[in-house]
């Protein structure tokens, strides 16, 4: 903690090149992963012939069916959440118009190789069934799949490695998280959405309160999460998980709006710097699918027996939550949901105010 509040604290140049040295050892990582992990496949390491064989067993590749992906999904947006905050960091570069679409990209390619491609990896090495891996949840889970994936391969100072670069990806995980929660705060706190005290910016730019508030808010949940059994940390798991939907649906449904009032309005696409290849398709797509995941990721809970009144609560908590603050803003600040031809696109917006 004392590490990502040091890289914070000073200056956004201090986060960026951490994060450039962090992404450069992950993307090597990955790549050797990539690589040691179909030598292991067709046998050239640890001595046996894997193919296909662990996609033939039974219920595999996809166990559970439907219901496995689904009851999945948490764990899938806990790992996936981040790739939105290359919007948080355009309002601090030098030339948010090249950079921009340069990010997404390469988020895009990014997402194919690594995300995609890892478990493709372990997937074919690793059998679902596999004792190291626990089937009691979190709690029982004995080993990372990525170094479980190099103790089959035999190459034991490998191992070591990898443990250490997972501690460095949590690292950048949480130096990005304090990034984004810090600037969002900042942001909400501008648009009169958290106390005004927030808007406090030092002379190095950096919002000093929202820094200070975020860590101490991540410290306690930290602590929160040894208690009970891990059962805490479940639970935040899931709520970060959840929210983590709930903020995509957001952005797909706002990505919506705003290209058909940008239509609407008389605009012409070609004046965007950046447009989304697949939608409207992609937006629509995208907002069935997070919906699909928020209210399905509890199925496990409605077919235990006995019921588990426990795991329904925590699949479910964050919902009432939400709604809740978000009715209640609507009401104390008398907003309304604004029609497409009277949402402004031009305040603040730099493609209309460049000189």
């Amino acid at each position: 903690m004392i590490i990502m509040v040091i890289l914070n604290a000073f200056t956004v140049k201090g986060y960026g090149e951490a994060e450039y040295w962090f992404a450069m050892i992950k993307v090597l990582t990955v790549i050797i992963f990539i690589i040691v992990g179909l030598l292991i496949d067709i046998g050239i390491l640890g001595h046996v012939k894997i193919g296909f064989h662990n996609w033939k067993i039974d219920g595999a590749p996809f166990y559970q069916g439907i219901s496995g992906i689904i009851a999945s999904s948490i764990a899938l947006a806990f790992a996936f959440g981040g790739t939105e905050s290359i919007s948080i960091t355009a309002g601090e570069c030098a030339n948010p118009h090249r950079d921009v679409p340069r990010a997404m990209n390469g988020t895009i390619w990014r997402i194919i190789l690594f995300f995609v491609g890892s478990i493709i990896i372990m997937g074919l090495v690793i059998p679902y069934n596999d004792p190291s891996l626990g089937h009691d949840g979190i709690k029982n889970a004995a080993v990372s799949l990525f170094t479980l994936v190099f103790v089959k391969s035999g190459l034991k100072p490998a191992v070591h490695i990898m443990n250490a670069v997972i501690l460095t990806a949590i690292l950048s995980a949480g130096n990005s998280c304090l990034y984004a929660c810090t600037r969002m705060l900042y942001a909400l706190a501008n648009e009169e959405k958290a106390p005004k005290q927030f808007t406090y910016v030092n002379r190095r730019g950096i919002p000093i309160w929202c820094l200070i508030f975020t860590v101490l808010i991540s410290t306690i949940l930290f602590g929160l999460s040894f208690i009970g059994n891990k059962i805490i940390y479940r639970w935040l798991v899931n709520i970060v998980g959840v929210m983590g939907f709930i903020a995509w649906f957001g952005i797909s449904l706002s990505h919506w709006r705003f290209r058909r009032a940008f239509i609407l309005q008389g605009y012409s696409l070609n004046d965007l710097v950046y447009k989304s290849l697949f939608f409207p398709v992609g937006s629509i797509i995208a907002s069935l699918l997070t919906c699909i995941f928020i209210f399905g990721q509890g199925y496990s809970a409605f077919t235990t027996h006995p019921f588990s009144f426990s795991n329904f609560l925590a699949a479910y908590i964050t919902l009432p939550f939400f709604l809740i603050i978000f009715f209640v803003y609507k009401f104390v600040k008398k907003t309304r949901f604004i029609p497409l031809k009277e949402i402004d696109l031009v305040t603040n917006n730099i493609m209309f105010h460049q000189t």
